[in-house]
């Protein structure tokens, strides 16, 4: 076979913008390959924040659902039989932080594992509980929340079985100078970090650590709640507590 009488092609020569933009391809597929090969951050933690204005008095019950996924998680009600009390009840696996009586946690408070946390009273965790004496005609009134403005619950409670920390913001008013003394609870205000066993302070929404932005959800009002089966291992009481109204 004759060899080619053809002279040799030069090899063509691209253009300066042509090879500008090839460059920037390259780059841009390699950076693309190097963020599919590295592990997503992990996602920060958010605190999830209500606003509500709700007012409690005398035999009202508010049905407290965090997470808002159509269960309480809490009931905060007024109780009177004989005596008197403002309490903060917890659905079963859920508690409020506190000894003996639910703590009204000032503001930076911290809520979490390392804290104590109570539950199992009847029908709740006292906040304000007052005493009549008929006899003398005296009247005890004890409890962190008598006169308080914006202190704030420590709250765990449970999500598909992982527990979660948050807390409610109440302000309490008693009247002491009648009887049956006057208890006024006020709830403004509620919030949880949805990272699981995560702790957050009381009235955090973002502005304190770590966490992301707070997502504010609401105002909520009139919200209620169906009845858990913490309420009905209470009996009669806690399913009159838990149910609709």
């Amino acid at each position: 076979m004759k060899p080619s009488s053809r002279p040799p092609r030069k090899p063509s020569r691209l253009s300066d913008s042509v090879h500008h933009q090839l460059n920037l391809y390259v780059l841009a597929a390699s950076t693309a390959g190097a963020g599919m090969l590295t592990p997503a951050e992990p996602a920060a933690a958010k605190i999830v924040y209500t606003r509500t204005h709700q007012v409690i008095k005398l035999n009202g019950t508010y049905r407290l659902d965090l997470n808002h996924d159509g269960t309480a998680d809490f009931v905060i009600h007024q109780w009177s039989f004989g005596s008197h009390s403002l309490l903060a009840d917890a659905a079963f696996g859920n508690a409020v932080q506190g000894s003996g009586y639910a703590a009204a946690l000032k503001s930076a408070a911290w809520i979490g594992a390392s804290q104590n946390f109570v539950q199992g009273g009847f029908n709740g965790e006292k906040m304000v509980a007052v005493r009549y004496n008929t006899q003398l005609g005296t009247t005890h009134i004890n409890g962190p929340w008598i006169n308080v403005k914006n202190r704030y619950l420590g709250l765990k409670f449970q999500i598909h079985g992982k527990t979660h920390y948050g807390w409610a913001r109440l302000t309490v008013r008693v009247q002491a100078g009648q009887r049956p003394v006057t208890i006024t609870a006020t709830l403004t205000g509620y919030a949880y970090e949805t990272i699981p066993k995560k702790r957050l302070r009381a009235g955090q929404m973002g502005s304190w650590a770590d966490t992301s932005v707070v997502s504010v959800i609401g105002p909520v009002l009139g919200t209620q709640q169906p009845a858990s089966l913490g309420a009905l291992a209470l009996g009669a009481n806690g399913v009159a507590l838990w149910k609709r109204p």
